[in-house]
C-alpha cells in the first residue's frame, strides 16, 4: 500500500468544511493572485496562507516543500528582472540596472506563484482523494476529468518509488547517473526513464481493464458513499469570500494594487 503523496491532516478544522467549497476557496485565491500584481496585497495573501497552514496543520507538508517555494520564488524575481524593463530610476547591481517598478512586480510574482502553491498544499494536506472526487464533481466537473485529477495524485507515490527501485536495481548493476556535465548527466537518465515509462504504461492497462470492468462512467450520476451538508460554518466562509473578492476587484478597479497596469 502506497503512502499519501502528502500527508493527511484529519485533525485539523480544515478538514471538516464542505469539500466542494475548499476547492471553490482555492480558485478564489488564484483569482486574487490575478486581479494584484503589487507585493503589498499579494504578500498579505501570502503570509494569510502560511497562518492558515499553521491552524490547519498544513505547516508539517509545508516544510517539505520549502526549498522549492524558495527557488521558484527567487528564479521568478531574477526572470522578471531580466525580461522587463521599467520606467523609474533604474539602480545598478554588479552594471546590470535593476528598475524599481520591475523589482517589486518581480516579487508581487514570486508571491503570486508561491501562493498558489501554498494553496494547494493546504487543499492536499486537509482533504482525502475521496473528499476532491466529492468536491469536484458537486461543482460540476466533468467526471473523466475528476478522475485524472484524484488519481493521478494518488499514482504519484507509486511513480516516485518506481523511480527509487528502478535507480537502486541500476545501482546494483553498477550504473551512476553522475556525469561531469549536464549534457552527460541527461544521457544517463535514459536508463531509469525508459523502465518507469513501461511500467506507467503497463499500470495504466491495468487500470483501464479495472474501469471497464466496474462500468465507469455508465452512469451520470454516481453515489457517493459520504455526503456533506452546507453547515453555518461554510455559509460563513462563502460569504467573507465573496466580499474579499468584490472589494479587491473594486480596488483593482480604482486603481490600487497594481504597479505595472497588466496581469
Amino acid at each position: 500500500m502506497y503512502k499519501r503523496f502528502i500527508e493527511l491532516k484529519k485533525e485539523s478544522i480544515l478538514y471538516r468544511i464542505n469539500p466542494a467549497l475548499k476547492i471553490i476557496f482555492m480558485f478564489i485565491i488564484m483569482l486574487l493572485t490575478i486581479i494584484f500584481n503589487s507585493p503589498l496585497p499579494l504578500g498579505i495573501l501570502f503570509i494569510s496562507l502560511i497562518l492558515l497552514s499553521l491552524s490547519g496543520g498544513a505547516i508539517t507538508n509545508l516544510r517539505k516543500i520549502l526549498p522549492l517555494v524558495i527557488i521558484l520564488m527567487l528564479f521568478t524575481i531574477i526572470l522578471w528582472n531580466i525580461i522587463l524593463k521599467g520606467k523609474t530610476h533604474p539602480f545598478y547591481i554588479y552594471n546590470y540596472p535593476i528598475f524599481i517598478d520591475v523589482f517589486l512586480y518581480s516579487i508581487g510574482m514570486s508571491f503570486r506563484v508561491s501562493t498558489v502553491i501554498v494553496a494547494g498544499v493546504i487543499l492536499l494536506s486537509t482533504t482525502s482523494n475521496e473528499d476532491l472526487n466529492y468536491g469536484f464533481r458537486k461543482i460540476q466537473i466533468p467526471q473523466r476529468v475528476t478522475f485524472a485529477l484524484v488519481y493521478s495524485l494518488m499514482l504519484l507515490p507509486a511513480l516516485f518509488e518506481t523511480i527509487s527501485v528502478v535507480q537502486m536495481a541500476q545501482r546494483a548493476r553498477g550504473y551512476t547517473i553522475r556525469g561531469r556535465g549536464p549534457i552527460s548527466r541527461i544521457k544517463k537518465y535514459i536508463p531509469l526513464i525508459i523502465p518507469t515509462i513501461l511500467y506507467l504504461l503497463k499500470n495504466a492497462n491495468h487500470i483501464s481493464m479495472a474501469l471497464e470492468s466496474k462500468a465507469f462512467g455508465y452512469s451520470k450520476h454516481p453515489i457517493f458513499i459520504k455526503e456533506y451538508k452546507i453547515t453555518p460554518l461554510d455559509i460563513i466562509l462563502i460569504s467573507v469570500s465573496i466580499f474579499i473578492t468584490i472589494m479587491a476587484l473594486y480596488l483593482r478597479i480604482l486603481g490600487y494594487g497594481v504597479v505595472f497596469h497588466r496581469l
